[in-house]
Formats: C-alpha cells, sequence, structure tokens
C-alpha cells in the first residue's frame, strides 16, 4: 500500500531554484498506473516544460557592466532571476494512438495541465488492453505558482562573485555547498570569464563605452531521497538529477554619472536529466469519482523506471539599468528568449575602471 506521496519533481526543482516548496500536495506515481511505456510518456509531458526554465535561469545574471575591473577589483551580487512560464506551456495533449494500453478521458479537449499548469483540473485516465482493463483512475494536477509569487513564475537565485584578473578580464565564480532541504540534496557551481572585446580594435580602447566577450558555464547537481515515500520492497527510491547551462554572449554598456545602460546578445544552451531510481509497488489507484484509494487487480512493480534528458537552445537578448552608490550596486534587466526573464538585484563593487 502506498503512503501519502507528497514530494514531487516539480516541487524537488522549484526547492532547487527558489528554495521554496509548492503548495501542490499531487505526485508524479498518480501517472504510473499507466504501465512503464504510457507512465514515460506522460510523465514526460508533464515536467517537460522545466527544460526551458532550468536553461534561462542558470544561464542568467552574469554580468550588470560589460566593462571588466581592475586588477584584483571585486564584485559580489546577489539576483533574482523571475522566469516566466508561457501560457502554451501551461497544458499538454496527446497525439493519436501515442498512448497503447491507456486512454484520457478527461478533460474532454484532451488539454491536461503540466507541472506549471493550473490546478484543480485532473486528468482523467482508463487502462486498456491489460489484467487492469477498464480500471479509471486520477492523474496529477498542475502546481499554482501564483500562491507563492504572485504571477505565473519561477524566481531564480543567484549569488556570484567576479574578480578582475589580467588583460581587461574579470573572472566570475558561482558556488554554493551540497544542502539539503526537505529531503532535496543539491550543490551547484559555476564558473565565467568577460574579456574586454574593445582593446583589441584600434582606435576603440580610449572611447567612453565597455565592450566585451563574456562565456559562462553552470552546473547543478542534486538528489531527491523518495525512500519511505512508496510502501514497497526493492531498492532505494530516489531521483537524480544533473543540470547544465552555458552562454556566450557579447555585451555591451555605457555609463552616464550613477547611472550604467547594458545589454547583451548571444546564445544559450541547457542540458537537464532526471533518472528515477528504485522500485514501486503500483497496487492501487485513486478513483476520480470519490477520490478513495481502489486496489488494482493485477498490481506491479516499476524498476528504476523512468530516465528522461532535456536539451534547450535559445537566442537571448538583454537590456538593463545598474545605479552605483558609492560600492553600493542595484540593478534590473529584462531578457527576452523562449522562456522571458526579468533580473533584480544588488551587490557591491570595488575598483572598477
Amino acid at each position: 500500500m502506498r503512503n501519502s506521496f507528497r514530494l514531487t519533481l516539480a516541487t524537488a526543482l522549484l526547492l532547487v531554484f527558489s528554495f521554496y516548496q509548492s503548495k501542490a500536495q499531487e505526485d508524479l506515481v498518480e501517472f504510473f498506473p499507466a504501465g512503464a511505456a504510457d507512465a514515460e510518456i506522460l510523465v514526460d509531458k508533464y515536467v517537460a516544460i522545466m527544460a526551458p526554465i532550468v536553461e534561462a535561469g542558470i544561464n542568467s545574471a552574469w554580468y550588470t557592466n560589460a566593462q571588466p575591473h581592475k586588477k584584483f577589483g571585486v564584485e559580489i551580487n546577489v539576483a533574482f532571476n523571475t522566469v516566466f512560464i508561457p501560457s502554451e506551456d501551461e497544458f499538454w495533449s496527446l497525439a493519436p494512438n501515442e498512448l497503447s494500453n491507456t486512454v484520457l478521458t478527461s478533460p474532454a479537449d484532451g488539454m491536461a495541465p503540466t507541472t506549471y499548469g493550473p490546478p484543480g483540473i485532473f486528468p482523467i485516465f482508463q487502462n486498456t488492453g491489460t489484467a487492469n482493463n477498464g480500471i479509471s483512475y486520477r492523474g496529477t494536477d498542475g502546481n499554482d505558482l501564483k500562491d507563492d509569487f504572485l504571477i505565473n513564475a519561477v524566481v531564480v537565485p543567484t549569488l556570484q562573485m567576479g574578480i578582475g584578473i589580467v588583460k581587461d578580464t574579470d573572472l566570475k565564480i558561482r558556488y554554493t555547498p551540497e544542502v539539503t532541504i526537505d529531503g532535496v540534496t543539491f550543490g551547484n557551481y559555476g564558473v565565467g570569464l568577460m574579456h574586454s572585446i574593445k582593446q583589441h580594435i584600434p582606435g576603440l580602447k580610449l572611447l567612453p563605452f565597455g565592450w566585451s566577450l563574456l562565456v559562462g558555464y553552470s552546473q547543478l547537481n542534486g538528489e531527491v531521497d523518495l525512500s519511505g515515500e512508496w510502501d514497497a520492497n526493492g531498492t532505494k527510491q530516489f531521483g537524480d538529477f544533473k543540470m547544465t547551462g552555458l552562454t556566450i554572449q557579447t555585451v555591451g554598456s555605457k555609463k552616464f554619472s550613477v547611472l550604467t545602460v547594458y545589454g547583451g546578445l548571444g546564445y544559450s544552451f541547457g542540458d537537464t536529466t532526471f533518472d528515477i531510481k528504485g522500485s514501486y509497488l503500483i497496487d492501487e489507484v485513486t478513483d476520480p469519482v470519490t477520490n478513495l484509494p481502489v486496489t488494482l487487480p493485477d498490481p506491479f512493480t516499476l524498476v528504476d523506471p523512468f530516465s528522461y534528458e532535456y536539451e534547450q537552445n535559445s537566442l537571448r537578448a538583454t537590456l538593463g539599468l545598474r545605479l552605483k552608490f558609492g560600492p553600493l550596486t542595484l540593478h534590473g534587466d529584462y531578457t527576452v528568449q523562449k522562456t522571458n526573464i526579468l533580473s533584480f538585484g544588488l551587490g557591491f563593487s570595488f575598483r572598477e575602471d
């Protein structure tokens, strides 16, 4: 028999990105009664939208100025990247004959919520062609991000330090030591270089603007502990995830007293893998009418059932403003790409050119 399985993949990744838990109380295991092949498709449709959110979040907030620091100059800043969820990514649908042993009977329009879709809309499935033929059960609904963030967006915090090294170059470092929050263990690191371009072009070096090339790489690794959440014999139950991001941009800025206007144009790459490990005994489902558990006539076990990989690449263009009062800096910018981002934050900067 299953216990209350409250930690979802959506919850885990929201914890990683924003240190908030989603208020949604449904779980991915509600898709498992479809069987290994069909459940793999359903879970994929539910979580795939996370790939562009991952790419947008870990590739953002690398710069607030295009002019590298003087040698041994230092900047420390924290940014909050608000990644907006496109409305078209709030729902998923099925192609004809996409599932082999499962039928989506509700909603009538065939549009079910993704992990970032609206709450309260539960897809209803019916098993066909198996020993559990005719059994109907309820899937999971979406997460109401508006309860946490007031808008349908994920807020991704970033802590970063930059230091001026040689030849008009800043070395940028991101690092979070491994921590565990509510059964989710994760840590991340990142490294970037921003190098002045105009110093290599005759006649531009003395002009009063910054122009640099930025390359930044980030990686986040983690594990979701699922042991004890599903009462079944077998191996340890956990989800293992890895997220990487690479961005290459040309960055420009112009300073007007305490105000700096900056922007960037470039390309970002993201890769996310998520593996669900362990054994899961599927012996009951949630009845869509009574919301009570129903025992399956033919229970089955899934072992290391699912492995996913998502790639997300996109052009990006950023425009922002930065205020500097002594060492204190305040900044805000907006990035246009597949998933748009509004970033804002503060920091301290010393020994700027």
